[in-house]
């Protein structure tokens, strides 16, 4: 859809991270080092609305988990720092579930997070509510203008697909 802007973003940020990893940035167990780079790509290497969204979410996901990680643990604690960061990031953008974006993703990952206490149950969610944008008239962003012609099927949104990408990819690395 559109001019693969999107798709360009998220290969963009990929690449940036594997190297970041190759580099060593993970080798002294630290998640908050790989949060860290992970908001510096986000802000620095990636481009458009997604770099900013991605950038806000991470910042905030970062300073929550460092702030709450001598009091919490486990689930507890990713569910809160979602919670956290997926509110700090609304104050920024109006973007919700339903309006095509990679909220559709985001919201469903972090409330299903929060409510079940359940990582794989979150990312199930984001899957399915990715591939639902499908089907949904985009409100926001370039896809308003860009590629969308009423009544014929569109792909799933690009940034709600990545973000559920990435997430089953750390679902499957966590087993």
């Amino acid at each position: 859809m559109g001019d693969g802007d999107c798709g360009d973003t998220l290969k963009t940020g990929a690449t940036a991270m594997i190297a970041a990893l190759d580099s060593g940035l993970a080798k002294d167990g630290s998640v908050i080092q790989v949060l860290f780079e992970l908001g510096s790509i986000a802000e620095s290497r990636l481009g458009g609305t997604l770099g900013g969204i991605l950038g806000i979410f991470f910042v905030s996901l970062t300073a929550c988990v460092q702030q709450n990680v001598k009091r919490m643990s486990g689930i507890q604690l990713w569910s809160h720092a979602l919670a956290t960061a997926l509110g700090k990031l609304q104050q920024y953008t109006p973007a919700k579930v339903g309006d095509r974006t990679v909220m559709d993703a985001l919201i469903p990952f972090a409330t299903t997070m929060e409510e079940t206490g359940s990582f794989e149950k979150g990312v199930q969610k984001a899957v399915a509510q990715a591939k639902a944008t499908a089907s949904m008239k985009p409100k926001l962003g370039r896809a308003t203008y860009v590629g969308c012609t009423e009544g014929k099927d569109m792909p799933p949104d690009p940034g709600a697909m990545g973000a559920s990408e990435v997430l089953q990819g750390l679902l499957e690395g966590s087993r």
